[in-house]
């Protein structure tokens, strides 16, 4: 299991660190051949996000971090399970829109009052409506996290993030990881994740362009980590999700900026391919 090791993954143990991408696939074969289940990782081609000021966003996050984490409970069984057993568990999880089952409350805690601009921004940008969205999740790291995080493929298909906040991103990273099978549907699979069954060893680095990005995290085919290298570490991320049991349609309304990103960023995304063994009885040297 990586979590909990507080330190970076390395050559030696993962086989090999690699910014993506080797050899970039063409525009025309992203376009008309890939299986968008097979993009793995893209940063997302969306406008900048507005200004306001980000200790503002991080006061509101610490001041209802406790008041609102009932909110949590959806993920009940699951990645809120995470948060109380896996060691080293890296964030403060903080949701600020919850409407699940179309019956609200929607912002919580005057959210949208308090960000007008970046409580649209979150939806958006992404090309969606209000009314599609479930849940808007914070991430902020927590102030005793480093080291690298856990292995998981969070819940959702179809993957919406945006960095908030990354104070340095020489020492703060994102990586991911090809399933050794590649998925349709997004596997159940218990945490501590047993790397060993799921995950293929090749360990890439997402290459992050700002820290303020959007981007597409796969979680049917792939398992992702943070890696942060000092405590204390002003990080936050969020996630956009959809409504209960509307997870196709929500991703078929995203599926067009994805593709788009993954062509304007085709130098940088990350895809899935099978494990390749190495020839009967090679030894590295």
């Amino acid at each position: 299991m990586a979590e909990g090791l507080g330190i970076e993954p390395r050559i030696t143990e993962s086989k090999s660190v690699v910014i993506p991408f080797n050899y970039p696939p063409t525009i025309f074969f992203i376009k008309y051949c890939m299986n968008i289940l097979d993009i793995l990782y893209t940063p997302l081609d969306v406008p900048p996000q507005p200004k306001y000021q980000i200790k503002d966003l991080r006061n509101w996050l610490t001041e209802n971090y406790g008041p609102l984490a009932r909110y949590k409970n959806v993920f009940s069984g699951s990645r809120i399970a995470a948060e109380r057993t896996v060691e080293n568990y890296p964030w403060d999880l903080t949701v600020a829109y919850f409407n699940m089952t179309d019956t609200g409350p929607g912002w919580l805690n005057g959210f949208d009052k308090k960000f007008p601009e970046l409580s649209k921004y979150m939806y958006e940008a992404f090309g969606l409506p209000l009314e599609e969205v479930g849940l808007i999740i914070f991430l902020p790291m927590r102030e005793k996290h480093k080291g690298l995080g856990f292995w998981h493929n969070d819940t959702d298909i179809a993957g919406l993030r945006l960095f908030l906040e990354i104070e340095d991103l020489e020492k703060n990273k994102l990586y991911i990881r090809r399933m050794k099978v590649p998925y349709d549907i997004r596997p159940n699979i218990p945490l501590p994740m047993d790397e060993k069954k799921y995950l293929q060893d090749e360990v890439f680095e997402c290459k992050i362009l700002s820290s303020t990005q959007c981007h597409f995290l796969n979680n049917i085919r792939a398992a992702h980590a943070t890696y942060t290298e000092d405590l204390g570490t002003n990080r936050i991320a969020a996630f956009v999700t959809c409504k209960m049991d509307n997870q196709k349609k929500f991703f078929d309304l995203v599926k067009p900026l994805i593709l788009q990103s993954a062509e304007k960023y085709k130098d940088h995304i990350i895809t899935w391919e099978p494990e390749v063994a190495p020839p009967e009885g090679f030894e590295p040297s």
